[in-house]
């Protein structure tokens, strides 16, 4: 197993003793050659250290940059991007900032140049990565990041097709990913019916709970504890019938 199979297998499973660790002995000390992979191991310490809050998120993010322009690491550099479309999309969340959320979408376009669609890097990761980013985005824009509005259904409907795309284009390993766009789908399609016509009765709300109860069980039994917190908020929200308090299945 490769050191970047490694450090997506600790990720998946959410053993972030085990992946710090593989990070921290992997990087080479200075002057020493960069093992292969270690700009994916870096990534992955990122994203992990970002999602918890530690100060080391920088470090790996800079580590992550150094190998990435070193080795040659397009499919990182590429993955490196998705940190300035989140800022981008808070930035306009918390500002509302003109046209921000186009921008934000505009950074994901910038991914296609580091790895073309016509690469097998783009189909195993980015194909998903992609459609995935641009339907969380719509998702922001409909609701600013709370209660849809009935003007919104367009963006909605944005949303829902480009989860749909993400899901067609999820590769059957990649378990966790296919977990986020379904709960994604399920999520963007009970927030329709804050659009109308019909309301959240407990028929018209029941296939898309039901399918989030899905994600949630099948994320528990994989181990994967934050698509199970984020279906988990779901859940509780369709339940209510309510269209406030739901969770994007992403690490903002």
């Amino acid at each position: 197993m490769t050191l970047a199979q490694q450090a997506s297998r600790y990720y998946n499973d959410n053993d972030n003793d085990a992946l710090f660790r593989l990070a921290a002995d992997s990087w080479p000390g200075d002057g020493a050659e960069l093992p292969e992979g270690i700009a994916e191991v870096c990534r992955f310490a990122f994203i992990r250290a970002v999602q918890l809050q530690r100060v080391d998120q920088y470090l790996w993010r800079a580590r992550a940059l150094t190998a990435a322009v070193i080795t040659g690491a397009r499919d990182t550099a590429a993955g490196l991007l998705l940190q300035p479309f989140f800022v981008a999309t808070s930035f306009t969340l918390e500002n509302g900032a003109e046209k921000g959320h186009e921008q934000a979408r505009l950074i994901l376009e910038e991914m296609k140049r580091l790895v073309p669609e016509d690469t097998s890097a783009w189909s195993v990761l980015f194909a998903r990565l992609y459609h995935e980013k641009k339907a969380f985005s719509f998702l922001m824009e409909a609701t600013s990041g709370g209660r849809p509005e009935a003007a919104s259904r367009s963006l909605l409907d944005a949303a829902e097709a480009e989860y749909a795309l993400a899901l067609d284009l999820t590769p059957p390993q990649d378990s966790r990913g296919a977990l986020k766009v379904r709960g994604g789908l399920a999520l963007v399609r009970y927030l329709r019916l804050a659009c109308g016509p019909q309301d959240a009765s407990d028929a018209s709300r029941q296939p898309y709970l039901e399918e989030t109860e899905a994600v949630r069980a099948a994320a528990a039994a994989a181990g994967y504890r934050d698509v199970e917190g984020w279906a988990t908020a779901n859940v509780e929200a369709m339940g209510r019938g309510e269209f406030i308090g739901w969770t994007a299945y992403e690490v903002v």
